[in-house]
């Protein structure tokens, strides 16, 4: 139990380093570093750099290093064509579906986003974000859909992290949220799943449209 919170611990701060961009695509992770921040051994270090290796963040040589993973051409593309299907479900359902509570609570996870973007805290800002649509996700009752989204989440928040935003497009990014949830609120189902798709495409595939 110990050693799997060590471990918990060692994962959360490499993850910080690579969405915060400390840590680049391809770069070397320094593994006594972070072990002797922490104050602990390399063990619970390797353990989530093998957790953070099945999230697609981490490549490890064999007996030798791991380095953060550097995404390939297409990633973002197949990436983006999986989430504009499961986030326009998500969106249908909840139009149909979502509460007064629902709604709250989304609404309190992007103003945390917000806030987070105005202190210039991108690791902050891109965890929060998948936050919102995870729980968009798991609030349509729908568990299928939710472990889906959930599978390929730090997938998504390194696919940001690793596309340099600017602060404008950041919260551009996030303004469209504002507008999903409005749509939400009114179960209105073809503005909901329209604002969705448009949010979607403009990160993934560069387009409004």
């Amino acid at each position: 139990m110990e050693r799997r919170k060590l471990s918990e611990q060692a994962f959360d701060l490499i993850k910080k380093m690579i969405l915060s961009r400390k840590l680049k695509p391809g770069e070397r992770i320094p593994e006594e570093k972070i072990s002797a921040s922490l104050g602990i051994s390399r063990t619970p270090v390797r353990e989530a750099l093998q957790k953070l290796q099945q999230s697609g963040l981490v490549q490890i040589v064999p007996r030798s290093y791991a380095s953060v993973a550097e995404l390939n051409t297409d990633d973002r593309k197949h990436i983006g064509e999986v989430r504009l299907q499961l986030d326009a479900l998500v969106a249908k359902k909840l139009a149909e579906t979502a509460t007064e509570e629902d709604v709250l609570t989304f609404r309190a996870i992007e103003a945390r986003c917000v806030k987070l973007a105005k202190k210039n805290d991108t690791a902050g800002v891109f965890e929060t974000h998948s936050e919102l649509h995870l729980e968009m996700a798991r609030r349509t009752g729908n568990p299928y859909l939710h472990e889906m989204m959930k599978s390929i989440d730090l997938k998504v928040q390194f696919l940001r992290a690793s596309g340099y935003m600017s602060s404008k497009e950041i919260f551009e990014n996030l303004s469209s949220h504002d507008a999903i949830i409005d749509a939400i609120s009114r179960h209105d189902v073809k503005k909901a799943q329209e604002m969705m798709i448009r949010h979607i495409k403009a990160f993934y595939f560069n387009s409004t449209d």
